[in-house]
């Protein structure tokens, strides 16, 4: 991992204003860096902002005040050095695997055919090679969300932003494609910003995890996980795991009680 800011917030609020007019702070003064190839995962209690969060990053919203810049670069719009994966696949049924992939190549008007080789390659590492012509409706919950993760990076993206991407999915299927991202991320070496609900997968996915203040959020406090890796099942027994998910836990437990 290097250790040169590739993502900075500085300062960031950004305030809704209701039919009413009435405001509603969202982010309030939000500052943070992220280093080139760093798996970020961000925690809070629902409705502090998190996901606002990653759309500010995107660029599909912009800040009310401050700046975030990527790869030294204002962050003005969506970018096409941004991969997103949602909670929900958000895969078009008429479409095959491998044509939901490369949808983003279609939006940037690039050459599908040029494309197609990176396509499945992608679908291969995520376990889904021989799948390429099946259309979504034959295709598991944790099967359509591989094809999501590679749609992600087949255009080969410096940031991938994850918004509860397994939030949806039964236990077994979550624990698997943890660990499934996580080898695609040590293979593809990309940022990695992961919106989760669950304590434990922050802990066991990140380099650090962000816990936000309950809304307007801010930054509570930023955990270092210095796990090991690779990670396994195992470390989660381990007592530098529960420290760490204790901490976490504590924090978000608190600022609920003090609101």
């Amino acid at each position: 991992m290097s250790s040169a800011s590739v993502l900075r917030l500085d300062s960031v609020s950004l305030i809704y204003k209701s039919r009413g007019q009435k405001e509603l702070t969202a982010l309030q003064s939000m500052s943070l860096d992220v280093r080139d190839e760093e798996f970020i995962t961000i925690v809070g209690q629902s409705g502090c902002g998190k996901s606002t969060l990653l759309r500010l990053v995107s660029g599909l919203l912009a800040p009310t005040t401050g700046t975030i810049g990527l790869a030294g670069r204002p962050v003005t719009g969506p970018r096409s050095d941004v991969g997103i994966v949602f909670q929900s696949p958000v895969l078009l049924p008429w479409r095959t695997s491998l044509e939901n992939v490369l949808l983003p190549i279609e939006f940037l008007k690039k050459d599908s055919a040029q494309y197609e080789t990176r396509a499945r390659e992608l679908l291969a590492l995520v376990g889904l090679k021989g799948f390429e012509n099946a259309y979504p409706r034959a295709l598991s919950g944790g099967m359509q969300q591989r094809v999501s993760i590679s749609r992600a990076l087949v255009s080969d993206p410096r940031i991938l932003l994850m918004d509860e991407p397994f939030g949806a999915l039964d236990a077994m299927t979550r624990e698997e494609l943890s660990f499934e991202l996580l080898r695609i991320w040590e293979e593809r070496k990309k940022t990695v910003l992961f919106v989760t609900h669950s304590i434990p997968e922050a802990v066991l996915l990140a380099n650090r995890v962000v816990v936000m203040t309950p809304r307007p959020a801010r930054v509570a406090k930023i955990i270092e996980v210095n796990l090991p890796r690779p990670r396994t099942l195992a470390m989660e027994f381990s007592s530098e795991f529960r420290q760490a998910t204790d901490e976490i836990r504590e924090l978000i437990y608190q600022k609920r009680q003090a609101t």
